[in-house]
């Protein structure tokens, strides 16, 4: 995971045991537990490397993300989250960890998408490397195809480039408050909330 990250920008003290975690949230500091299954050390702290629930392990000192096991196919029309992984030459490549559900918990899957950039303009930006997005699924087949063309589809959850503290949006844009720097992203309309079952987060 990225370095200099700061737990309090992703779960605040730790997630509770049954609240849904997704790949980066905070989980508790290396004092308190070693990294078990799912999970991270990085800079004192360790987070989730999965979408699931937290599960210490008081036994043997170990912190883990317990998954949710039931997979799911994407199909088109379907509302998916994930979080960037490469941009080559204008596709991003996208890892769904989760496929929204109105009413129910959230399912796990295990695909890698794409996201075809079409395009830069004042009105229009991308996402980068390691951003929590919310997409559609447009095509299926021997690729998946995604779009966020669409108010609430986008960026929902950003780091900043260079300290990896969560970025705020402003009437601006998005923006860093530790060092002070704007930064753009193509961003759902309810950037910083998550919508998994009707609830925000």
């Amino acid at each position: 995971m990225q370095s200099n990250r700061t737990g309090e920008n992703h779960v605040s003290h730790g997630a509770a045991r049954d609240e849904v975690l997704f790949p980066g949230d905070f989980l508790c500091t290396s004092e308190e537990y070693l990294p078990g299954k799912n999970v991270s050390e990085d800079g004192g702290n360790l987070y989730s490397n999965a979408l699931g629930t937290k599960q210490p392990d008081d036994e043997r000192l170990t912190m883990n993300v317990s998954t949710f096991k039931k997979k799911v196919r994407l199909h088109p029309g379907q509302t998916v989250f994930g979080r960037v992984i490469k941009h080559d030459r204008g596709t991003y490549h996208i890892r769904i960890g989760a496929v929204s559900t109105p009413g129910s918990m959230p399912v796990e899957t295990d695909e890698t998408v794409t996201f075809r950039e079409r395009g830069r303009n004042d009105h229009f930006s991308d996402m980068l490397i390691g951003d929590l997005v919310r997409a559609k699924v447009i095509r299926t087949g021997r690729f998946v195809d995604i779009t966020i063309s669409e108010p609430n589809l986008g960026v929902v959850r950003a780091l900043c480039h260079r300290c990896r503290n969560l970025l705020v949006l402003t009437k601006n844009g998005l923006w860093c408050e530790n060092c002070e720097t704007p930064e753009r992203r193509k961003v759902a309309s309810d950037y910083s909330s998550i919508y998994l079952d009707g609830e925000k987060r």
